[in-house]
């Protein structure tokens, strides 16, 4: 079927699918640099979220050493 096309019809397709793929790869460069741009903020928002429960577990675990017969890993104690 492809065969039987007009040589003016087939590179009409040809122009619109290479237009389609530069569209999809200029979309997919934006995504990306938007990408790139806010990854380091979102690192950096999880790294924070980690120290805070990290410190968050040292008080815990503090609080577990000071109470006598009390144990913060499990039930060892009782």
């Amino acid at each position: 079927h492809c065969l039987m096309m007009e040589p003016d019809a087939q590179l009409r397709n040809e122009r619109c699918v290479d237009s389609c793929a530069g569209k999809l790869i200029r979309s997919n460069h934006r995504l990306m640099a938007t990408y790139v741009q806010l990854m380091p903020r979102m690192v950096q928002r999880r790294m924070e979220e980690m120290e805070i429960k990290a410190a968050e577990n040292a008080k815990l675990e503090a609080a577990a050493a000071a109470t006598p017969g009390l144990s913060f890993k499990g039930y060892e104690d009782i």
